[in-house]
């Protein structure tokens, strides 16, 4: 059983069970909030590193810092 047969399984309650999911490709991090259901992977919300020369930042787009600015940035109530 991997981790997404566990999410689907083990719920005690209709709520969807929200993970994290930070993919690194060679120019890019894609971070994203997914759920599981029986019918796929659903994706609330993600967001890529080449957006953060929008916000001024041009420098260090492939670290984990990087994924995690623009995920921040992004999404962040202010």
């Amino acid at each position: 059983m991997n981790a997404r047969d566990s999410l689907l399984h083990c719920r005690l309650s209709n709520a969807p069970k929200y993970r994290l999911v930070v993919r690194f490709t060679n120019k890019d991090i894609i971070v994203q909030i997914v759920y599981a259901r029986l019918q796929g992977d659903y994706v609330l919300a993600a967001a890529h590193s080449r957006e953060l020369p929008l916000y001024g930042i041009n420098h260090g787009l492939t670290n984990w810092t990087a994924g995690i600015s623009v995920f921040t940035i992004k999404h962040a109530p202010f």
